[in-house]
């Protein structure tokens, strides 16, 4: 029963991460194309200060995109060392 629950409670975490990870993506898709827009419109229209604020903004969802994966790995790690943990009792 211990796996089953520990299994669930890992699987259902790791479908929220999931989720979360696909809304980032699709923002970054969204900024990326946004960015792209305004570096081809250029600096008549949009400072340089602003070019780089939305490219520090494009950066930092990619941040958030590695650090979501990362807590994916380690809650199947975490699982995995839970499931030997039980096999060795």
């Amino acid at each position: 029963m211990q796996w089953k629950s520990l299994q669930d409670s890992t699987t259902k975490k790791t479908d929220n991460l999931k989720t979360e990870i696909k809304t980032l993506k699709t923002e970054l898709v969204s900024r990326n194309l946004m960015l792209a827009k305004m570096r081809g419109i250029g600096t008549d229209v949009f400072s340089a200060d602003t070019l780089l604020d939305e490219q520090s903004n494009v950066d930092s969802l990619k941040a958030q995109i590695l650090n979501v994966e990362s807590q994916i790995l380690a809650l199947d790690q975490e699982k995995t060392n839970g499931y030997l943990n039980l096999k060795n009792i």
